[in-house]
Formats: structure tokens, sequence, C-alpha cells
């Protein structure tokens, strides 16, 4: 199955990274989960370079426990500059995208995720009549 959303590059981008937990699995879910990340990555590529660039330029380099450089950039969003991100990302956090994602039908999950897990990729689960296939009773 097959579903169009429609979100911001930061939504979609949010939605990638909530699959990286999944991608790990061996069944339908994990396949699921890879399929949905590549489309997501294609749609976001060019925004979280940006993003990317503009923490380098706003933000600060990471220290690591060692004490030396990570090579990695970070902004705080007590600093000074980070209301100089935000007026940078945000119109290009705004532009709105359609992604075709597959989906799974939440009867077919439910029992193989958890609820956290479930909770994480809410968008690509799909609502059936049937519910789950084993009724639990408190």
């Amino acid at each position: 199955m097959t579903a169009s959303i429609n979100g911001t590059n930061e939504d979609l981008l949010q939605m990638r990274l909530s699959l990286e937990p999944l991608l790990k699995r061996r069944d339908v879910i994990g396949w699921t989960a890879a399929i949905n990340h590549r489309m997501l990555s294609e749609k976001t590529v060019d925004y979280e370079r940006i993003r990317n660039e503009l923490v380098a330029k706003y933000g600060k380099q990471e220290v690591g426990e060692d004490g030396n450089a990570t090579g990695n950039y970070v902004i705080d969003a007590d600093s000074p500059e980070f209301k100089q991100f935000i007026d940078s990302i945000s119109e290009v956090a705004s532009i709105n995208q359609c992604v075709s994602v597959r989906t799974l039908r939440m009867g077919d999950v439910c029992g193989a995720m958890s609820g956290e897990e479930m909770l994480s990729c809410w968008w690509m689960l799909e609502e059936d009549d049937e519910g789950p296939s084993e009724r639990v009773e408190a």
C-alpha cells in the first residue's frame, strides 16, 4: 500500500529520522522503513545540506570527552546566534513537498512493533477494520 504525504522540509526530515531505529529489522517493517527512508532522503537531501551549513555557520564545533573537536557542529538554543540560525533556516524549512511512501496496516504490525515504535512512525501506518489479530484483555 502507498500513500502521498505532504509536509514541510523539516517535517519530512523528522519523519526520516524516526525510521532509523527500524532499519535493523529483517522483516516487512524493516523493508518498509528502508524504502520510506530512501524516499524521504531524496526529498530532504538539499534541505539537510543547507541546515548543516547553517549549523556550522552559526554554531560551534562539538568537543569530545578527550577535549578534541569531533568534526561536528552544534548550536545551542540559548546561544545568541540561535535566532539568526532560525531566521536563516525558517524559509527553507517551511517549504512543502509531497512524497509517496509505503504504508503498513495497523493489524499487521500490532504485536510485531512496540507502542513506542508505532508512535515514532505513525504516519506510515494505516488503520484497518480488523485491528489486531489477537484480542488483548485487561
